[in-house]
């Protein structure tokens, strides 16, 4: 009886040793065959755990949908037993798998043996969905487009009005397959075919728009788009100024958020119609006039800043030489260096200009005939900062200024100490831009104040600070990396030693501790255990 009963645990053991040799770990590409939706939490969550997620501020998002049934389902007809789906790491634990059948499957990322330990871990956050950017990584990571996407802003809500010369092929290229589109309209034509036009548009508009993960995702890909013809390349006269004034006229009154304009102007066919360099002041060019009114009805105009840095004008063009336009400069992807084509300010009445620099020489575009390649010119470094504009104002608060927007992406400029006439403010970064306030940072005035122990365990953090700082008002906000405010907490400076509270639920994070006088501030990196 005692051999009966050992020789069966003997065979349940090396059956279980056999079943743990053929298990796998299918994961997925993604979830955009979902029946569920992050806005309707409820249908997958349950009330407590929504509730836990609003009180702990922790948004709702790709990782908590179900994976999909459907992929599920192509994997279980390969002739494999499905266990259990794992909506963390969007995979399916299986047995009994055929591998090469499974991977076959197009939802299919991955399939990964369990024996395997390098398999394992944790490798990013999670809580962020991230994109396999393809040829436009570079271009993306350099504004902090990934950090942006990561945090969910992706331009969702944001309504960007793409005024141009035509967008060829854009309702048949597989890469705008996903476009939300507002409308579209042909300021000549008087209709809504702008399919049929010039290709200049469609590849401006890849930089934002165009998605095919793995190959291209542009800056924002969830905004909504509204591509308006306004430039007419058979001749070069003042009334495609005008009809770009017909087409932000017609943006306001849809309720645009952002005008992306990759066009400039100052010389024409009839030579009497020129402008000359005195004109750039801001309130001369038709163009210009029309993009100051767009600022007073609350839209944010992108202008890109001309390509003559070469040419006998070498200026910017119109309307870039507006004070409510945010002007964009072009740098090599590769070397970050001014592209030689690009042109340069300042304005006639002394203004900086352009205000930043996006990557324009060697930027990555998705061309009319659906193919992906290198093209030059502030066109495209524009648009790319337009993107950054609509990830900005899904994250920040709601009527967020133009002026606003414009003043972070200066302040959060790699040359903000120190802008000049061919960089402007530098290159922004959406991490920097979040943290931007009207205060100014001041390096020297905070260069004596200690924050420790840092890494700090407890639950307090001290601030020491010099005697230049008795007894001012002072306010200490807590940020999360992404710049989302946690905590903040106002003192007047009495002992030179600040005792601050650490924010709660922060645990094993590096956070950013702001200390801020009435005009001036520094951020500090502090590390939670």
């Amino acid at each position: 009886m005692k051999k009966t009963l050992f020789t069966i645990i003997l065979f349940h053991f090396s059956m279980l040793l056999s079943a743990q040799e053929t298990f796998h770990l299918v994961q997925f590409n993604d979830k955009k065959q979902t029946n569920f939706s992050l806005s309707n939490p409820e249908e997958y969550l349950s009330a407590s755990a929504v509730n836990r997620r609003k009180v702990m501020d922790i948004a709702i998002d790709s990782t908590d949908l179900p994976v999909v049934q459907s992929y599920i389902d192509a994997v279980a007809a390969t002739g494999a037993k499905i266990w259990h789906p794992l909506k963390w790491f969007n995979a399916v634990i299986v047995s009994n798998a055929n591998p090469a059948e499974i991977e076959k499957i197009a939802s299919v990322s991955k399939v990964m043996d369990m024996s395997d330990k390098t398999m394992g871990g944790i490798q990013e956050d999670l809580k962020t969905e991230t994109y396999n950017y393809g040829k436009s990584e570079q271009q993306n990571v350099l504004l902090g487009i990934d950090k942006m996407h990561a945090d969910g802003n992706k331009g969702e809500g944001i309504h960007i009005a793409v005024l141009d010369a035509g967008f060829r092929n854009y309702t048949t290229n597989p890469f705008f397959s996903d476009l939300n589109l507002g409308e579209a309209f042909d300021f000549y034509a008087k209709n809504s075919n702008v399919a049929d036009d010039h290709t200049h548009g469609s590849d401006v508009l890849s930089t934002m728009a165009a998605f095919d993960e793995g190959n291209y995702v542009g800056g924002a890909p969830e905004a909504t788009y509204y591509l308006y013809r306004t430039e007419n390349t058979a001749y070069e006269s003042r009334i495609e100024e005008l009809m770009w004034v017909a087409a932000a006229e017609r943006a306001d009154s849809i309720g645009v958020d952002i005008i992306q304009s990759s066009l400039g102007y100052y010389d024409f066919d009839d030579a009497s119609q020129n402008y000359s360099h005195t004109d750039l002041n801001g309130k001369v060019a038709w163009i210009t006039i029309g993009a100051n009114h767009a600022f007073t009805k609350g839209i944010l105009v992108v202008s890109s800043a001309g390509n003559e840095g070469v040419g006998s004008w070498k200026k910017i063009s119109f309307p870039s030489d507006s004070p409510f336009v945010l002007t964009v400069g072009s740098v090599n992807l590769t070397t970050l260096n001014k592209a030689i084509s690009s042109s340069f300010g300042p304005t006639a009445d002394g203004r900086t200009k352009p205000d930043v620099m996006a990557a324009g020489e060697g930027a990555w575009v998705v061309k009319s005939t659906g193919t992906v390649s290198t093209s030059n010119g502030t066109s495209f470094s524009a648009p790319q900062m337009t993107a950054l504009c609509a990830g900005l104002m899904q994250a920040l608060p709601e009527g967020t200024m133009p002026m606003d927007i414009i003043t972070r992406l200066r302040r959060a400029g790699d040359k903000f100490s120190a802008p000049d006439s061919l960089y402007g403010y530098g290159i922004p970064n959406y991490e920097r831009a979040l943290l931007i306030t009207d205060l100014e940072e001041n390096e020297s005035l905070f260069k004596k104040v200690k924050v420790y122990p840092n890494p700090v365990d407890g639950t307090a953090i001290k601030v020491e600070l010099p005697s230049k700082f008795k007894n001012m008002d002072l306010e200490f906000v807590w940020y999360t990396m992404a710049g989302q405010v946690i905590q903040k907490q106002e003192a007047v400076n009495e002992k030179n030693i600040v005792l601050l509270e650490l924010p709660a639920d922060h645990r094993g994070q590096y956070l950013l501790l702001r200390v801020s006088t009435e005009e001036y501030y520094k951020t500090f990196k502090v590390k939670v255990n």
